[in-house]
This record gives C-alpha cells, structure tokens and sequence, in this order.
C-alpha cells in the first residue's frame, strides 16, 4: 500500500492516471537519482556535490544560500556544481529511461525524459 487513497478520486479516470504517472515518474526520478550517485563516484568533491544538489532541489535553497551554509566563497563554484549535477542527472535519466524502452531511438528517449519531467 503506496499510502495513496485512490477513492478520493471517485471514477475520475484522468485524476487516477494522473495519480499513477505522477506515482510512476517518482520512482524512476529515485532510481536516477541513485543511478547518478553511484556514477559521480566518491570522495570529497563528488560528496560535496551531491550535497549541494540535495540543497538545491531537496530543501529549495538559492545558490548563494547553499555557498554561505558550505562555506563556498564565490558562489559561481555552486552555480557550476548544479550545472555538473543537472548534465549528470540527465544522463541517469536518460539511462534509466533506456531500460524500460531498450527498443526505441534515441530521440524517442530524450522526448520521454522531457515528459516524465513535465509531470513535476
């Protein structure tokens, strides 16, 4: 049990599909999120990334919020952080996508990708 009280949508249809794409696009968010961990590899600067990802689009810090709790003094080294974080994420993403759609093109992927994003 997801914890999900379906009946609160009555026969809505759309709401409950709504519901599941919206359940569905959670779960492989999470599974490239792990995905992308496990590629970012370890040590202090890869730690230090994630941790400023997980500030970033977890609690919803602004960039120079996020250099001031670190202790990062020039706030373009977060900025560049979350534009290596968010490359990385796609590539997990994409990753992720390819393997419940092995058989489709590249392009067909990518605008997958592009709507299970639109659903956040």
């Amino acid at each position: 049990d997801a914890g999900v009280d379906l009946d609160q949508f009555g026969d809505n249809q759309a709401s409950q599909s709504d519901l599941f794409d919206q359940a569905w696009a959670k779960l492989v968010v999470e599974e490239a999120y792990e995905v992308m961990t496990a590629d970012c590899g370890v040590g202090p600067m890869a730690t230090r990334r994630m941790r400023v990802l997980q500030l970033r689009y977890d609690e919803g810090l602004p960039p120079r919020e996020i250099a001031q709790r670190l202790a990062i003094k020039d706030v373009r080294e977060v900025y560049q952080m979350l534009d290596t974080g968010k490359d990385q994420f796609r590539r997990a993403l994409f990753t992720v996508m390819v393997s419940y759609h092995p058989s489709s093109s590249k392009a067909d992927v990518e605008a997958l990708c592009r709507e299970l994003l639109d659903l956040f």
